[in-house]
């Protein structure tokens, strides 16, 4: 009787067999020493079975029970004999809720009876291996994880079969969306909305005076332009006027260590990478041991992606990129926050207040405080302004927003839940959008595809990103026990249910 040890990365399988010397290699993928036993099992070994038979063409389809299948028949008989002989079955993964849901479905399908466990693993080192080993984690709360994942991936399956009908009816053509997809969509369509409020606010007057080569603006608008140049004619120009200037200093925004969603955006930036990029190659920088794990979330300040060791000669352009960039924030990081500082300068002139404000470029300590000035003005107009809209489409903010939109209530409430694809990766959500044709990404920024806005207008009246992100928020419930994962389906089921149901009503019949 053994201790097996279950790694879904080939190279994960490897480094833990070493670092427990477990060197015999009776067969692939699998090394022992007597008393331990590593095995690699690939992610795809179990799969769900989909809902097409089952449902024979019904729309909206909900079913009783989940079927699984396994895809890999060889590798099933060289894995049943070292489940039967094993006394404690251990997952050894850095992935949350979806991994342990494949976990479940292995002991399931092996009919394991014998006590199971969890290694973390935040990086791949010897040290950092052998002590997950030992802390490895029994007990109900990687049950209830697990059931997270499963119950994520079941509201996955109802949702993509029955969108995909959905879609058909409305003579979309190609793959279905996915959840995460349609959320991406409509806070894109919530974007435009926002964006139009902003075009759509009336011109307002302000006032700039010339002083110097700096401009002072009136704190004040006005709507009429008749009146805003009845103002202007009272203010003097080439008189001294006294003046306040204050100069204050502040930190620069704390460097942070990369998480997935920053290193995704980084890579954007500096090298253009799409996301499903940079998880592939975070992946395989992890799986080396030149990386920690890639799969941490915001809150987790203290386990953030860090560089390990030296980078390989061998290792791709695309991974060199990326570990220097990983390299590069970790140096930011270390250093001490940069001190900025701001000057601004008041006025009042004929019964308003003007202001100025501008950075500092070269500060110095000496500079901060207040002092008494006398200005000139020496040229005086008004101008019609817009006020700003905040709303950017450009990718990384708009990755950012949107990860943030839809994973606050995650990060709020259960800032130590363990990465979950389902949860947190948005990247590849907008990348699905663009290779599905609903958006277009060109010289950094997201746009609308003719296809997307007539989704937009299909999507409007539903607002199917709020019911989607509550049902997923019922699914991260499950580790903290306060709700049931077939309580959390059913509520999904039934929203499904009735929203395509209600959809249909109004949607042509397939001829």
């Amino acid at each position: 009787m053994t201790q097996l040890i279950l790694c879904e990365k080939y190279r994960i399988a490897i480094a833990v067999a070493k670092a427990l010397k477990a060197t015999l290699n009776p067969a692939y993928g699998v090394y022992t020493n007597g008393d331990i036993t590593v095995v690699y099992v690939h992610r795809g070994f179990i799969k769900p079975v989909g809902l097409d038979k089952a449902s024979n063409g019904c729309l909206p389809f909900v079913p009783e029970k989940f079927k699984i299948a396994v895809t890999d028949k060889k590798r099933d008989r060289v894995l049943k004999p070292l489940f039967r002989n094993a006394k404690e079955v251990v997952f050894a993964s850095d992935e949350g809720a979806d991994a342990q849901a494949r976990f479940f479905n292995i002991c399931r399908h092996f009919r394991v009876g014998h006590p199971t466990s969890r290694m973390w693993l935040p990086s791949i080192t010897r040290a950092s291996i052998r002590r997950s080993f030992s802390k490895r984690e029994k007990g109900r709360h990687l049950h209830n994880l697990a059931q997270s994942g499963l119950v994520a991936g079941a509201m996955d399956m109802m949702f993509e079969y029955n969108f995909a009908g959905v879609l058909k009816r409305w003579y979309y053509e190609g793959e279905p969306l996915t959840r995460k997809e349609v959320v991406a969509m409509q806070y894109l369509g919530d974007m435009d909305e926002q964006a139009a409020q902003y075009d759509a606010q009336p011109k307002a007057y302000r006032i700039f005076l010339d002083y110097g080569g700096l401009h002072l603006v009136s704190d004040q608008s006005w709507q009429s332009e008749r009146v805003c140049a009845a103002i202007v004619d009272t203010i003097p120009v080439g008189e001294p006027v006294k003046a306040r200037m204050t100069v204050t200093e502040e930190d620069a925004s704390v460097v942070r260590l990369h998480t997935m969603l920053t290193l995704q955006m980084d890579a954007f930036d500096n090298f253009g990478f799409m996301p499903s990029l940079t998880v592939r190659t975070a992946e395989k920088l992890y799986e080396q041991g030149f990386i920690s794990s890639p799969y941490i979330t915001a809150p987790d300040a203290g386990n953030r992606i860090t560089v390990l060791r030296r980078l390989s000669k061998r290792a791709t352009k695309t991974e060199r990129s990326l570990y220097r960039l990983i390299a590069g924030r970790m140096d930011a990081a270390a250093m001490p926050p940069e001190k900025k500082q701001y000057a601004s300068v008041t006025a009042e002139i004929a019964g308003l207040t003007f202001t100025c404000r501008w950075e500092v470029r070269k500060p110095k300590p000496e500079y901060t405080g207040t002092s008494e000035q006398t200005i000139t003005i020496v040229e005086k107009m008004m101008a019609p302004v817009k006020e700003v809209s905040p709303i950017s489409y450009g990718f990384v903010p708009t990755l950012a927003n949107l990860t943030g939109y839809a994973t606050l209530t995650a990060d709020t409430t259960h800032p130590d839940m363990p990465y979950c694809h389902t949860v947190h990766e948005y990247g590849t959500a907008l990348e699905g959008l663009v290779r599905k044709g609903f958006i277009t990404i060109k010289d950094g920024t997201i746009a609308c595809t003719p296809e997307g806005d007539r989704l937009l207008l299909d999507l409007a009246p539903y607002n199917l990103a709020h019911s989607i992100l509550v049902g997923q928020y019922g699914a991260d419930e499950i580790p903290y026990g306060t709700i049931t994962g077939r309580k959390a389906v059913k509520g999904f089921g039934e929203w499904l249910t009735d929203t395509v149901t209600d959809i249909l009503c109004y949607t042509p019949k397939n001829e």
